[in-house]
């Protein structure tokens, strides 16, 4: 068998010494103070906007050439800040409420539209501007207290006005990928069950992500479904916007070649409620979702990303997310204040966090706090903290602030992220993340660092960390993490992440292995439907439950059992046999119907085709069984763990 001459180990023993966190030490100029408070936001007061998108509007409110030259060149410097602005002005933003808030009752649309705002537009279209040039108009997603919207820039603050107390408009912010790229297929042992033939067939799978250049390619050389539904949500076409999806295509593809396949493209948190009524509707059995969403809600299940993650799972679909590369860009804890300045102390007296941003690079930041009667400003200060670089000043409602901030020039920064309190009580906790683009030289924190949707209490929505393909196969109780996984616990307690996937695996559009969260997040919903397509009669939360208690059988690298790092440990799968049945007496919610695993031995025999086994996992079993009424041959065989010396059989 391949793998019988694996190192293994008994379940629990030997376990490695692994920390919950990481506090980096102090690389640069020492611990810095900030003697001032920094110059006013340009945002007038109770106008709120992000401060990036109104600097924006300035910039160009004073250009009314009509000159497309003059046009494309504003339209390039907004696309430089992370801003989408179409060539009639308009820019694309999502305007956003308080978590309870319900946008399409609280707006005055009608008012809006009378500003030229474009909002709740559920087909596609396109309008033809004074120059015949035609723009196309893109469904535009409503949900719950946010929304997408398209907003004439020269009216940007009389829409913000206009808005009921508690809403707030700030551009879509781009993407936030967490990295990919087989190898995954013998790592997790699925290849058993796709040569075999159980490579999907029978389900219907998806990947969310928005960057799809290369696909075509990909599906020629035979590393991409040859066909699938493609679902677009975004203003752009369907084939492009990076590799990122691709990758995480092929990655998932490599373990279910036979599955029918939706691939949905998306752009904002909004998306997400279009993707998951149409997943619903299409029959869709697991979801690959590589993208990190951030300050959405302090608390586990809140936020757009997560009311969508949970209602896939409610409706029986297994919901694979990506637990985030933020270990070694973030920072959670107490707001502190010993000087009394209104600036918070990240460590001992130290008021600044020091980054380096890499050359021509951009990424997002983002700040939230816990404590609705506080407000904090967020900034970005240069290397000796004399100017501000950036800053988010006026969001306004929530509890959050967030910027894009490029580097254009051809040299890295030496940068410096501050956080000040603008108002109200010091007694909050705060957290910051960093995504892309920048190395953190001090002060990260690995715990707490998974991002939404992983924080969804969910049956079937698991979280997924990272490890290298190559160190796969090392015994339980090795520390094997991936150093930027992200790590539990989730802002309310909720060990995180649930379990972990092979990551660093190569595929046709990365030859050289990518790394990240968004690689092991598809290799483990390839195999999950790999090994649910073995026995279809299985429902979601029978194959999210098995899929967890083999990995903690077999590649529980961390503390034994559940942790903070691993989860229940890397997805693995027993060796793939025709008919296999499972026993576990410790399944919570235990039926003999065939969805689950069985409760009793007589159940799970008389539902067992010839020549199949039944694999029982170890617990007292009671009940009287009559084995061998059916006429069918079959095995009864304890479920190995790794002090069998072998993994499977």
């Amino acid at each position: 068998m391949k793998y019988s001459n694996q190192n293994s180990m008994l379940k629990g023993a030997s376990i490695g010494i692994v920390f919950n966190f990481l506090i980096f030490p102090l690389v640069f100029a020492g611990e810095m103070q900030l003697s001032a408070p920094p110059p006013p936001s340009v945002v007038p007061e109770g106008v709120h906007v992000s401060e990036k998108l109104y600097k924006s509007s300035l910039s160009v409110a004073g250009v009314r050439s009509t000159g497309q030259d003059v046009i494309d060149q504003q339209m390039q410097a907004l696309k430089s800040k992370g801003i989408s602005m179409r060539k009639d002005r308009k820019v694309f933003v999502e305007i956003i409420g308080s978590g309870n808030a319900d946008l399409l009752t609280d707006l005055d649309m009608s008012k809006l539209r009378a500003l030229g705002v474009e909002i709740d537009r559920s087909v596609a279209g396109e309008k033809v501007l004074p120059d015949n040039s035609v723009v196309q108009l893109e469904p535009l997603s409503v949900a719950g207290h946010r929304g997408e919207a398209y907003v004439p820039l020269d009216k940007l603050e009389e829409v913000a006005r206009s808005l009921p107390q508690g809403y707030r408009i700030q551009e879509v912010l781009p993407p936030d990928y967490d990295a990919v790229a087989g190898q995954g297929p013998v790592a997790i042992n699925s290849d058993s069950y796709r040569d075999a033939g159980r490579n999907g067939t029978g389900l219907t799978v998806a990947v969310i992500d928005y960057g799809y250049s290369n696909l075509s390619a990909a599906q020629t050389s035979g590393d991409a479904p040859a066909s699938y539904a493609q679902v677009n949500y975004t203003p752009d076409t369907f084939v492009g916007g990076g590799t990122h999806g691709t990758g995480c295509v092929e990655a998932m593809y490599d373990h279910a070649p036979g599955a029918n396949w939706v691939i949905y493209k998306i752009n904002s948190v909004s998306d997400m409620t279009a993707v998951v009524t149409h997943a619903i509707g299409a029959g869709v059995d697991v979801i690959s979702h590589s993208l990190s969403r951030y300050n959405l809600g302090w608390n586990d299940n809140t936020g757009t990303a997560c009311t969508e993650a949970n209602r896939a799972s409610n409706n029986g679909i297994v919901f694979f997310t990506s637990a985030g590369n933020r270990a070694q860009s973030h920072w959670q804890g107490a707001f502190a204040d010993g000087d009394a300045d209104d600036w918070h102390q990240w460590s001992g007296i130290d008021e600044v966090i020091s980054i380096t941003v890499a050359p021509n690079q951009g990424g997002n930041y983002y700040l939230s706090w816990s404590n609705s009667g506080t407000d904090l400003d967020f900034y970005l200060y240069n290397s000796d903290i004399s100017a501000v670089i950036d800053s988010s000043t006026n969001t306004g409602a929530g509890v959050f602030e967030a910027f894009y901030y490029e580097n254009t020039t051809a040299s890295s920064q030496n940068l410096n992220i501050a956080v000040r309190r603008k108002s109200g009580s010091s007694n909050t906790q705060l957290e910051v993340f960093t995504h892309n683009a920048n190395t953190w030289n001090e002060y990260a924190i690995a715990a707490n660092s998974t991002t939404s949707p992983s924080n969804c209490s969910g049956t079937n929505v698991l979280s997924v960390g990272a490890v290298s393909h190559a160190a796969y196969g090392n015994p339980n109780g090795s520390n094997v993490i991936a150093s930027y996984s992200s790590q539990g616990p989730s802002n309310s307690g909720m060990t995180l992440p649930d379990i972990s996937g092979p990551t660093n695996t190569t595929g046709f559009t990365y030859p050289g292995g990518f790394g990240g969260t968004s690689s092991a997040t598809p290799n483990a919903a390839g195999a999950a439907a790999a090994f649910w397509s073995a026995d279809t009669n299985l429902v979601a939360s029978g194959i999210t439950w098995l899929i967890k208690e083999q990995a903690d059988l077999w590649r529980d690298w961390g503390a034994a059992g559940n942790d903070n790092i691993y989860g229940k440990g890397g997805i693995q799968l027993i060796d793939y046999r025709f008919g296999t049945r499972w026993l576990a007496d410790n399944y919570p919610g235990l039926t003999d119907d065939g969805t689950v695993p069985f409760e009793t031995l007589q159940a799970a025999h008389n539902n067992t085709p010839n020549n199949g086994r039944i694999l029982v996992f170890g617990d007292s079993y009671p009940a009287t069984a009559t084995l061998g009424a059916t006429g069918n041959a079959m095995s009864v065989e304890m479920v190995p763990d790794s002090g069998t010396g072998a993994f499977g059989y």
